[in-house]
């Protein structure tokens, strides 16, 4: 779960980052759900303690930048 959590992470910031884009906004919806998951999978997968934590850190991280960008403060 933590590799998955990490993965997860990764790539909801590569999501997060286009949905700067304005023509691919609606990829921070994407971002929010990916990092949403991740986040839930980083905390199931705390068994495996260094990429999971890494996984949950990145997953929340994204999820807080596409929360601020969804209520416009980005």
């Amino acid at each position: 779960m933590g590799v998955v959590s990490l993965i997860l992470g990764i790539v909801g910031v590569v999501l997060a980052v286009l949905a700067f884009v304005p023509s691919i906004g609606f990829f921070n919806w994407i971002s929010g759900i990916v990092g949403l998951v991740g986040v839930v999978l980083g905390i199931l997968g705390l068994k495996e303690k260094g990429v999971a934590i890494v996984g949950l850190i990145i997953s929340a991280v994204v999820l807080v930048f596409a929360v601020l960008r969804l209520i416009g403060l980005f």
